[in-house]
């Protein structure tokens, strides 16, 4: 029963994860997008280009603007999502890192005296 019990903890906290990550990923491609959109005409909103890009649609919100600044856009919208993407890696990554010293932290804490302490105290 234990097992069952840390297998779908373990499960649902990496169903949160991605949850997680892909609602940072959405938020941050939608600001990113919302800052430089303004240098194209007729792209669109960019919320809604930003959920399409996020689901790997780059060919519909590329056909909204003209055909001379179709590929600046297309461009735009590689380099956004890349931007986006390497953010996101970096609040992982510092997550990551915040967790380790933490686990760290409570494994240091709860040490038990080795074996020749233990003897030294008893001769002590």
């Amino acid at each position: 029963m234990a097992a069952g019990l840390l297998n779908t903890l373990r499960l649902g906290s990496e169903a949160v994860a991605v949850a997680v990550y892909g609602s940072l990923l959405a938020t941050t491609l939608t600001s990113k997008i919302r800052a430089g959109i303004g240098q194209f005409a007729d792209a669109g909103d960019p919320s809604k280009v930003a959920n399409e890009l996020a689901s790997g649609n780059l060919s519909g919100p590329a056909s909204a603007v003209s055909s001379g600044q179709r590929f600046g856009f297309t461009d735009f919208l590689v380099g956004t999502y890349d931007s986006a993407f390497h953010t996101i890696l970096w609040i992982l990554a510092t997550v990551c890192l915040i967790l380790f010293l933490i686990i760290g932290g409570m494994v240091r804490g709860s040490r038990p005296d080795s074996g020749a302490s233990v003897a030294a105290k008893a001769i002590g």
